[in-house]
């Protein structure tokens, strides 16, 4: 198993009440999907809103498929509306 952070912006961060969540999955499947599943068993009140969210890695925008290792920290930045 593999200790993973995955930080949380908006609305996330205030349904989780953490800014920063830890999430422990196997080495071999940790892909940014396998994540954000063990995220949404460990907080499901993030769930309905996990569809909606940009995923990124070290700044840059990724796909779900994406591979991700421990030493990387994986942001959930949900959409913005304003005027």
């Amino acid at each position: 198993m593999a200790t993973y952070e995955i930080e949380m912006y908006g609305v996330l961060r205030r349904l989780a009440e953490a800014g920063v969540v830890s999430i422990e999955i196997e080495a071999s499947q940790s892909t940014v999907q396998a994540l954000l599943e063990e995220l949404a068993l460990a907080h499901p009140e993030v769930y309905d809103r996990l569809e909606q969210v940009a995923c990124a890695i070290e700044d840059e925008l990724v796909a779900r498929d994406h591979s991700i290792t421990p030493d990387q920290r994986l942001a959930l930045i949900p959409p913005v509306s304003g005027g």
